[in-house]
């Protein structure tokens, strides 16, 4: 766990000032900040924009006050959204995120994305080249997300002049940054996946198994149309439980024919270990 609070980490300079970026989606954002002060900088960063009807699920951006009790209610709102250090005003910081609201992608078509959330924003930080991570900063010169139980700073270039008028859509990912993305979210899968097996299967069975094991049966997992992570994950930890019953002749034809719907070959293979069968109501 973090032993300092946000505020006395980071590094901020005289003439800038700290905000915080709250998820409205998760959240209650505007609810919040009233208790933390009672006539607080804040707004929604849809308000004004097309995604207004949206208003309800905005990110809000907020400047605390000298009053605002909000450092002392970390734990209430930290892992709800990311905190930064800028020199500009408020409204240009805001007139800024609204910029951000949405992405450009390799293809070019403009797509919603939570940077604002510290899971997001660590994993868009590790993935953005040293560019990208110069461009998206614009009048920020840090940010603070807090991911696994500790706060995470990033420090950035600071800008003589910043430009801060930018149309919404301005930022694009590149193709190298979509893949270290997509790559970061598997590996989180496959984690899951071997905590999933090591509370499941008995240790001796779990010590045996790598890594190369388990991308085996999930490759033969999606050669037979399971493409979701839950009915991957059903499958890989099945054969590694009942490797008995899923080498049995009769289950094998059932889960290989894959003119049968995933879902209903999960039920066909749970009948077979439980010994059950469900009335069907279809």
């Amino acid at each position: 766990m973090s032993e300092y609070s946000v505020l006395e980490m980071l590094h901020k300079k005289e003439d800038e000032s700290v905000f915080i970026l709250l998820d409205g989606a998760v959240f209650p954002a505007m609810q919040r900040v009233y208790s933390y002060e009672m006539s607080p900088q804040v707004s929604p960063i849809y308000y004004g924009t097309r995604h207004g009807a949206s208003l309800d699920a905005s990110p809000c951006l907020y400047q605390p006050s000298g009053e605002s009790e909000v450092w002392n209610c970390e734990e209430h709102w930290r892992t709800q959204g990311v905190v930064f250090v800028s020199a500009c005003s408020y409204f240009e910081v805001l007139d800024y995120l609204k910029s951000l609201i949405s992405v450009r992608l390799p293809n070019n078509q403009l797509a919603y994305w939570r940077f604002y959330s510290p899971e997001w924003l660590s994993k868009i930080m590790k993935a953005l080249s040293d560019e990208d991570f110069s461009k998206f900063n614009g009048p920020v010169n840090q940010w603070a997300a807090y991911v696994d139980g500790r706060w995470e700073l990033y420090d950035a270039v600071s800008h003589s002049s910043v430009e801060t008028n930018k149309e919404e859509g301005w930022f694009q990912l590149s193709q190298n940054c979509i893949e270290k993305l997509k790559n970061a979210k598997k590996e989180e899968f496959y984690i899951r996946l071997e905590e999933k097996l090591a509370s499941e299967i008995s240790n001796v069975s779990f010590e045996g198994l790598c890594r190369e094991d388990v991308l085996k049966t999930v490759a033969i997992a999606e050669s037979l149309g399971f493409k979701s992570n839950y009915e991957i994950e059903w499958f890989t930890v099945t054969n590694y439980k009942y490797p008995g019953l899923m080498s049995r002749s009769d289950i094998k034809k059932s889960i290989e024919n894959i003119e049968v719907a995933a879902l209903e070959r999960q039920l066909q293979v749970e009948e077979a270990i439980w010994g059950i069968k469900e009335e069907r109501t279809d």
